[in-house]
């Protein structure tokens, strides 16, 4: 994604913390913000309960 967090939204500075908003989009959207964030906390969420499966 960048240069603070990875593609699965993890700071690379600091464990267990993940960035879920705006900010991680590399370039300005063409759509409408709120669509956006919405499926970005989708997507999120489903890798964090992936990531706590045993």
């Amino acid at each position: 994604m960048g240069k603070v967090v990875d593609s699965e939204l993890r700071m690379k500075v600091v464990e267990r913390l993940r960035v879920v908003d705006a900010s991680v989009f590399p370039l300005p959207l063409a759509t409408h913000i709120q669509v956006c964030i919405y499926a970005l906390t989708e997507q999120t969420a489903d890798v964090i309960l992936a990531d706590r499966q045993p």
